[in-house]
């Protein structure tokens, strides 16, 4: 239990407490934020201006200091700084626009910004009067060198009031970018009208970018059909496709083959698939770059080459054969006109035989002599309605009607 006079004690050293605390209180400066104040948030900052300890002539070194600080800044900006008055007569640039306009610092300042932008006049200042609406104004135009010769370039301008109405340019030189965006639009133009099909896809081979001449191939009628597909879907062999994504993570390599593609509509045909990493800046993988060609035409005329191929040694072996043969059937000839003439008393049935002999000898020698004038080979089936026999194997030599032996 706290006694009375120390209780009392203690109460007072509370309230005194509580006294300087409110006194405390009513030194400090209280901001209420609304809910409806967030907008504004953005367009006005709230300040508590603060009593300055510092003499007139702290406060002189202070601002030349924050001037010099402010001209190292206008000085390194990257783009060209121009400062104009109202009507455009150039108050201050830096270094900057001495490179760009190959004209020295003290050559800008005689100058209006009209002299630098091509096709300028001074219609270009209404954008930057008290009435316009626009605060920031975005210029695409060429701007003059010294020596005449232009320069694309991209003009961000704004009108500023401290001290009094000026007028900043920012320009920045837009040549590289423009030569960059020129290749990269000839680039699209090249793939856009290529006979070869192109897809641009992802790590995981889903397909972003589907040229005109893969639409076609495949069938679809739209960009919008093939995108967000997977390339494996492409093709017959989708697990080839899968192992060669993985193969080209790990290797980085490019690779070629040849597929059989699985258009929606109508029947397969043979494609020949190259792929190639997508990197970007950091030669990161991104992804990939399918190139597809219709081989259709090229595997026709292979089989086609490889008949002709295989004709042309029929023939060379035919020819061989027939100068063989011919010898023997000579000789059979021969002996057949001999075995007549010895055996001219002999009954009717022998010479029966013998005739026979001779009209097979001379039918030999006759196909022999159509077999030697043949120049073209050309097969025909032997086996009617089977499909046991592969083509190549149910074949017989075909001879053209005009030569084919009298029946």
């Amino acid at each position: 239990m706290i006694p009375a006079n120390r209780g009392n004690a203690y109460g007072r050293r509370r309230q005194e407490r509580k006294n300087d605390l409110m006194d405390d209180f009513s030194r400090t400066v209280q901001i209420d934020l609304k809910l409806d104040s967030i907008e504004q948030k953005r367009r006005k900052k709230v300040f508590v201006k603060k009593r300055s300890l510092n003499t007139p002539q702290d406060d002189r070194a202070k601002k030349e200091t924050t001037d010099l600080r402010y001209e190292e800044l206008f000085q390194s900006i990257y783009d060209a700084a121009v400062i104009t008055d109202g009507e455009g007569h150039i108050l201050k640039a830096n270094r900057r626009s001495a490179q760009f306009f190959q004209h020295s610092l003290d050559e800008l300042h005689d100058m209006n910004i009209i002299d630098l932008i091509a096709g300028a006049d001074a219609s270009l200042f209404t954008h930057f009067s008290c009435d316009s609406s626009s605060d920031y104004v975005l210029i695409q135009a060429h701007c003059c060198r010294k020596d005449g010769s232009l320069f694309g370039a991209e003009i961000a301008a704004n009108r500023m009031e401290i001290p009094h109405e000026q007028i900043c340019f920012f320009i920045r030189n837009m040549e590289r970018r423009n030569e960059t965006e020129n290749v990269l639009r000839t680039i699209r133009n090249a793939v856009n009208s290529s006979p070869t099909g192109i897809a641009v896809t992802d790590t995981a081979g889903i397909i972003h970018y589907a040229n005109p001449s893969i639409l076609t191939m495949w069938r679809v009628p739209g960009s919008d059909g093939m995108i967000g597909q997977n390339v494996a879907n492409l093709c017959e062999e989708k697990e080839v496709i899968s192992s060669m994504l993985e193969l080209l993570q790990n290797e980085r390599q490019p690779w070629t083959g040849e597929l059989l593609a699985m258009p929606r509509k109508g029947g397969s045909f043979p494609v020949q698939m190259s792929t190639a990493p997508n990197t970007d800046a950091e030669d990161e993988i991104i992804g990939f770059v399918f190139a597809f060609m219709d081989i259709s035409d090229r595997k026709r005329a292979e089989k086609a080459m490889r008949t002709a191929e295989r004709d042309e040694a029929m023939l060379a072996s035919l020819a061989g054969a027939c100068h063989h043969l011919s010898q023997p059937a000579t000789i059979l000839m021969t002996n057949a006109a001999l075995m007549r003439k010895e055996c001219a008393n002999y009954n009717g049935e022998v010479q029966s035989l013998i005739d026979a002999y001779i009209e097979a000898a001379d039918e030999l020698q006759r196909i022999l002599r159509i077999l030697n004038n043949l120049h073209q080979f050309r097969s025909a089936r032997y086996l009617a309605n089977t499909d046991i026999l592969a083509d190549y194997e149910n074949a017989i030599l075909d001879l053209p009607a005009s030569l084919a032996p009298a029946d």
